[in-house]
This record gives structure tokens, sequence and C-alpha cells, in this order.
């Protein structure tokens, strides 16, 4: 679960997020295809924020690297 806050005093827990340049048309889409099934393993929840972000990237997903962090456990890059 992410935790978020605008410039107001309040905080929204959400499911999934995005930041920066073109995160309203991410967020639209996590809104849009987000289920309990799309992120019930660790591959599927990769998968989508992979499509998600498949949504504003102009040079194509041989550009992409991405990392995947878990409490208590080291990052992995790129898995």
């Amino acid at each position: 679960m992410l935790n978020s806050c605008d410039f107001t005093p309040y905080i929204f827990a959400r499911q999934a997020n995005a930041i920066g340049r073109s995160a309203k048309t991410v967020r639209e889409y996590l809104e849009k295809h987000y289920t309990e099934e799309a992120v019930n393993t660790d591959k599927s929840t990769v998968k989508l924020a992979l499509r998600a972000l498949m949504e504003v990237v102009q040079s194509g997903a041989k550009n992409v690297e991405f990392a995947v962090m878990k409490r208590g456990e080291r990052l992995k890059v790129n898995w």
C-alpha cells in the first residue's frame, strides 16, 4: 500500500500510484486495469507496472530499466 499526499494536509492510501511527468496517464491506466488478480504474484505485478509505463514511454521497452523493492530484501534491478 502506498500513501501519498498533495499540497493539503490530507493523506491518501493507494493500491497503485505514479509520479512524475505523464503520471496522470499512468494512474488512469492503473485505475482501469488494476485488479486483485493483476497483482497476486510478483511477476504479474511487475507486468502491470511495465504495461502502465509503456503507455507513456516513447522509445519502447528496450530503454526501460526497473527495480523491485521488498521489505527485508535486497533491491532487485531488472529481475
